[in-house]
């Protein structure tokens, strides 16, 4: 009798520990997954400005090894809303240069930011800038391998490039959807840009090669569920 008692409080015994030891695992798990998934943070940027901006978002997960983020052309006495995974790198663009002049944290939420000003960056920040753009360019290169670019391609098949400019005519904003089909694509492409434009705006300058198609489409061109017109601009010779 003595036995078997001793026998069953050893079982049960051993299902306790393993109980607590599959909930500390869970524990830890969670855990580990709070610190590296990244939070979203919300915030505004503000142009004060008569001329438009052209600025670009990125935020880099080290888990994922992806960049999330977009450039958008922010046009005078205008506002735009953001939310990305934190930190989130925010830089003005100024022909083929980028300048970070706002690093947004979980801090920051909620708050407006102008792209008239330059805010501080202690150097632990600078440094996590330096990391993430360094891995950034590290993916971006292996990727390049895999995914060769329109230049490396037109390389390849002996095209020249031509470098166009895309300008709108019009005083007031609107939205622009440019396509561009490439001499060497056989199906219809989702390739191009869509950008908020005026005749006051920076003009979107692209470098494709001869025999490149630009049609100026209705809508968004790259969305399988929308229904759109467009209309041939060029053909490069």
């Amino acid at each position: 009798q003595h036995m078997k008692t001793q026998r069953l409080f050893s079982s049960t015994h051993f299902y306790q520990i393993t109980k607590l030891t599959m909930t500390l695992s869970l524990f830890f798990s969670h855990f580990l997954y709070a610190q590296t998934a990244s939070q979203e943070v919300s915030f505004t940027i503000s142009n004060s400005s008569l001329s438009s901006k052209h600025i670009s978002f990125k935020s880099y997960n080290p888990v994922s090894h992806k960049t999330s983020g977009y450039g958008y052309q922010l046009n005078g006495l205008s506002s735009h809303a953001v939310s990305l995974p934190t930190p989130v790198r925010v830089y003005l663009i100024e022909g083929n240069k980028q300048v970070l002049f706002a690093y947004i944290t979980e801090k920051d939420a909620g708050k407006a930011f102008s792209v008239t000003q330059q805010y501080p960056v202690s150097a632990e920040e600078l440094q996590q800038v330096s990391n993430d753009e360094a891995n950034e360019a590290k993916v971006a290169a292996q990727q390049q391998k895999k995914n060769p670019s329109i230049e490396q391609l037109a390389a390849e098949k002996g095209l020249k490039l031509i470098t166009v400019q895309i300008k709108s005519s019009s005083f007031f904003p609107h939205k622009l959807h440019v396509r561009y089909q490439l001499p060497w694509e056989t199906r219809k492409s989702q390739t191009g840009f869509s950008i908020s434009m005026s005749k006051y705006s920076t003009s979107q300058t692209l470098r494709l090669p001869i025999g490149t198609k630009v049609y100026q489409c209705s809508d968004m061109f790259w969305s399988n569920e929308t229904t759109f017109t467009e209309k041939l601009l060029l053909t490069l010779n």
